[in-house]
């Protein structure tokens, strides 16, 4: 298997999108569709420090291990912007994102955890300011 190149290039020419621009409008529309409450917030927040922590496939699975929707949703979300056209697990589908982590070489593990880094910037600026953030106060409660 040859190790994944970004080929959108092309793509990018024809739409006048930058790849950051394409990132983004994914992520708004993916935020826009959330259902759950200001819980995605908080793993929006946190899930771009586990990956870069723990590693694409640890974050992932410890989200799918979660039946919690806010999990669900942010897994869904990634695992289709990281199986779509020119992305590194290109022709995969979304479902199988465990099985296609494990399978890939280094090369593309690797290009797709940047990628991935990148695209969850943009989910937790979306989520903040969609959707809004979960406070925690002096006494230990959570407001919104």
């Amino acid at each position: 298997m040859k190790p994944w190149v970004w080929d959108g290039a092309k793509e990018c020419a024809m739409s006048r999108q930058t790849i950051e621009q394409q990132r983004a409008a994914h992520a708004l529309k993916a935020v826009q569709g959330v259902k759950s409450d200001k819980k995605f917030t908080s793993l929006a927040n946190g899930l771009p420090t586990m990956v870069h922590v723990n590693g694409l496939g640890q974050a992932i699975a410890f989200c799918k291990g979660k039946t919690e929707e806010p999990y669900k949703e942010i897994v869904n979300m990634l695992s289709e912007w990281l199986c779509g056209k020119g992305r590194p697990f290109e022709g995969t589908r979304p479902q199988d994102i465990l099985t296609t982590i494990t399978s890939r070489d280094m090369h593309t593990y690797r290009l797709a955890q940047v990628e991935a880094m990148a695209y969850l910037a943009w989910v937790k600026k979306f989520a903040k300011a969609l959707i809004g953030e979960e406070k925690e106060g002096d006494d230990g409660k959570t407001y919104s």
